[in-house]
């Protein structure tokens, strides 16, 4: 029994659906994200408890993979699955909206059960989404729909980060909080209604039934032994491993020592959103001319040095800086290991090793999250001159640092012959020291001039899609 294809009107209906699901879902999910660290603050947390509420919503959705996997090859229906995780997950922000009417720490508390629960469910669900939406989308236009698509998200972000800034600046107060988080429950909910009108393609129990769990860690680590993935997957955990000894506490800093006010931190974190919008294609043109190896490490070498730069930022100016390089830093991290993780994994058994490092990366971060916690707690009263997440600042910045010295050279090159590599410290030279006006300017000069020629664009081979598949 073969799988069944939805026919043109579905797919059509689908592709609608899917850009509206994702625009409201990605307005809500940027106020979530932005604004969850501040509200516990509000509530009374401590600098430790924020690394808590980064570390087990983190490690909970990290072990629900494997049986995520499992449900999608047992179950005929995705969308049943996806209706079920992302109805539990938007209806756990319900006691994490109440917690505002509590205090102390049974409002805490409330907030990391449900935050948790929320990300486990969302998790559990958006691995059978990815699979459910690769059925809907035709493989001709998935560069072209998906761009769109994100397009949409990161702009639909942006305005719902700055206008939720904006409320709270009013306001000041938990009710503020209440309003902002209403707001992106009900668009939540406007994201749900939108993706269960999306038509599925149902596969045969069958199909399911002679398939294995992905997580398999006895075979993934039989695999990858003395592989170039295992020195690329050793590396990317220890190093996320460091940036999460202090990536929950950036907002800490910000708020509580530096007493920026929530309209400012708003700005920064929208400005943060659009800076790194702008280097994709810069890095991306740097790592076909010069190798993804050497740009991960120009780009390493700069994340590292971002938590050690906040040490040093101590007014709104600076903080807007030091946002804005890091996200030029970690806009060519991202794609490098993404590149990265897709070259060097097996193409027959990719779908096994991108879930398993998904795992095994997901533990590390949540590691790094409660570690960075407990330093911070140990550290309460500071070290030194440094204050506790000042001194968790500059361990992170020391063990990014330690870890891209002595893991990157051991990673190989895979998409670039050996005879075109450059050193790293020559493509750094022109990268870092001769390239980026240059191409940062051509990036502005791109939105400003191409932005409408490539709406057309992206208008024309839909249209001319939907015409070839009768749809129009």
């Amino acid at each position: 029994m073969k799988q069944q294809k939805l026919d043109r009107k579905q797919v059509r209906s689908g592709l609608k659906n899917s850009i509206r699901d994702g625009t409201a879902t990605g307005a809500a999910a940027g106020i979530t994200s932005t604004y969850l660290t501040p509200y516990a603050l509000a509530l009374g947390a401590s600098a430790a408890q924020i690394g808590l509420l980064t570390a087990l919503p983190q490690f909970f959705s990290t072990v629900l993979l494997p049986l995520a996997g499992s449900a999608i090859r047992h179950m005929e229906s995705r969308k049943k699955i996806c209706r079920a995780g992302y109805l539990v997950a938007r209806l756990a922000w319900i006691p994490v909206i109440f917690a505002a009417f509590l205090n102390g720490l049974s409002a805490f508390y409330l907030i990391l059960i449900f935050v948790s629960v929320s990300a486990a469910a969302a998790s559990f669900s958006r691995i059978g989404w990815a699979s459910w939406i690769g059925d809907i989308v035709p493989e001709k236009i998935r560069g072209t729909y998906f761009g769109r698509r994100n397009m949409l998200i990161g702009v639909s972000s942006f305005i719902a980060v700055l206008a939720a800034g904006w409320l709270l600046g009013l306001s000041d107060t938990l009710a503020g909080f209440v309003i902002i988080f209403t707001a992106a429950l009900l668009l939540y909910i406007v994201g749900l209604h939108y993706l269960l009108k999306m038509p599925e393609a149902k596969v045969p129990q069958g199909f399911h039934r002679n398939h294995r769990i992905p997580l398999n860690v006895f075979e993934f680590l039989s695999s990858m032994k003395k592989t170039n993935f295992r020195h690329f997957m050793i590396y990317a955990m220890m190093f996320d491993f460091s940036v999460y000894l202090a990536a929950p506490f950036f907002t800490v800093y910000m708020i509580s020592e530096i007493k920026v006010g929530y309209y400012w931190f708003a700005i920064i974190s929208a400005a943060s959103l659009l800076a790194a919008i702008l280097p994709y294609r810069y890095w991306g043109r740097l790592a076909d001319r010069y190798g993804d190896r050497a740009v991960m490490a120009i780009c390493s070498a700069l994340a590292s040095l971002v938590p050690l730069i906040f040490v040093f930022s101590r007014n709104i100016p600076m903080l807007v800086l030091a946002n804005i390089f890091s996200s030029f830093a970690w806009a060519g991290l991202d794609q490098m290991i993404f590149n990265f993780l897709l070259d060097s994994s097996p193409p027959l058994k990719r779908p096994l090793f991108i879930a398993n490092y998904q795992f095994f990366d997901g533990l590390a971060v949540a590691a790094g999250s409660a570690a960075g916690g407990a330093l911070v707690y140990f550290f309460g009263s500071g070290f030194l001159w440094l204050s506790a997440i000042g001194f968790v600042f500059v361990i992170s910045f020391a063990l990014r640092g330690i870890f891209s010295a002595f893991l990157i050279p051991k990673i190989r090159e895979e998409r670039i012959k050996s005879r075109k590599i450059l050193p790293a410290k020559d493509v750094f030279k022109r990268a870092v020291l001769l390239y980026p006006v240059r191409g940062i300017s051509h990036e502005i000069d791109y939105l400003n001039h191409c932005l409408t020629c490539w709406e057309k664009k992206a208008r024309k081979e839909m249209k001319g899609f939907t015409k070839v598949a009768g749809m129009a």
